[in-house]
């Protein structure tokens, strides 16, 4: 049972520590958000295509706080879990919490391209990465080694040669609403090309410290105020707060009727956050592997499995703002079963 005295009384002993959590979490979001604004205008001033910008700024920008609480967390060593926990909650709220409040604003269509080869392929990947993380699990080191972070690693870069060699048309993608948008953005942004490599470099340093402090204020989170287990705090607070420059971006596109924008941004950070972040966080120090978190892996399948069937009941291929109860409710759900594991009710 918790007692709430004693997390009282923790807190206030390391109320520091807690402070710090609370500014690097601030400081991830607002670096990130810096950060992805200063590389659309770098890559629009080196006439890099709107298609690349959509995968590589938003899919990959919007998992930079993931992956560098992932990387200070591997650096810092004994904080497999923790790392896990960042990785696996982040994709559960991604694609339950942030498509629920996303699907709140407004219906989501789905393409074709989407339902035919974004979707299953984020399926299989996901299959791919519970069945080794089974097999890890039950093997003789319950490592994710840096041989297999290797593998990982080799996955991504396959997977975004693969995407960049035959991007979909413009249409499929709804490439010409995201072009438009991004010049507006640049046209409103109307600064130097130095002054914007300034704000990367500041946003990166924001960022760099951030993930700094919220590695290490969420660990003593879990140890010393919570004493709980890590993967609790990974996934009720860091996890979330990562996962926050993924949810501004899937409410502006949905705004702006971006719908494939918005949905291959989930699911692209979804990849990445699983292959690249947990690749190179193998590569730094080997990830000590919880049985326990393969379940929550379960739960982003069931939610990927849901959208599917839920697009297919209608022939328009739409999902609803009446679904948004269904998908913030599994995440609801979803959290009560982590409550329940860690507290052991």
């Amino acid at each position: 049972m918790i007692e709430v005295s004693k997390i009282i009384e923790s807190l206030s002993q390391n109320y520091l520590d807690f402070l710090k959590l609370l500014i690097g979490i601030v400081l991830l979001i607002k670096g990130a958000d810096i950060l992805i604004d200063a590389c659309i205008s770098l890559a629009k001033h080196y006439k890099i295509s709107g298609f690349i910008i959509g995968l590589l700024v938003l899919a990959v920008g919007t998992s930079l706080p993931e992956l560098v609480v992932s990387v200070f967390l591997s650096l810092q060593g004994n904080s497999s879990e923790l790392l896990l926990a960042n990785i696996v909650g982040s994709n559960n709220s991604n694609i339950m919490f942030i498509l629920g409040c996303t699907l709140m604003v407004s219906n989501i269509t789905l393409n074709k391209h989407f339902l035919t080869r974004l979707l299953p392929e984020n399926f299989i990947y996901t299959l791919l990465f519970l069945l080794l993380f089974f097999f890890i699990a039950s093997g003789a080191g319950y490592q994710i080694t840096q041989l297999e972070g290797i593998f990982f690693l080799l996955v991504t870069v396959l997977h975004f040669y693969k995407v960049l060699r035959k991007p979909p048309a413009p249409a499929a993608l709804g490439t010409a609403d995201t072009k438009q948008s991004i010049d507006k953005k640049e046209a409103s942004s109307n600064i130097s090309i130095n002054k914007v490599i300034l704000f990367a470099v500041i946003s990166c340093i924001m960022v760099g410290l951030g993930g700094k402090w919220v590695s290490s204020g969420a660990k003593t989170l879990a140890v010393e105020v919570f004493q709980v287990r890590e993967s609790f705090v990974g996934i009720f607070i860091v996890s979330i707060s990562t996962s926050l420059p993924e949810l501004v971006t899937s409410v502006k596109a949905a705004q702006r009727n971006q719908s494939d924008l918005l949905l291959g941004s989930l699911v692209g950070s979804n990849f990445f956050n699983m292959y690249a972040i947990g690749g190179i966080s193998a590569v730094l120090s080997p990830i000590v592997v919880e049985l326990n978190l393969g379940i929550d892996i379960l739960w982003n399948i069931l939610a990927l499995i849901l959208i599917f069937f839920l697009a297919k009941f209608n022939s328009a291929h739409i999902l609803k703002k009446s679904y948004s109860l269904i998908f913030i409710g599994l995440f609801a759900f979803y959290l009560f079963y982590v409550f329940q594991r860690s507290f052991n009710f």
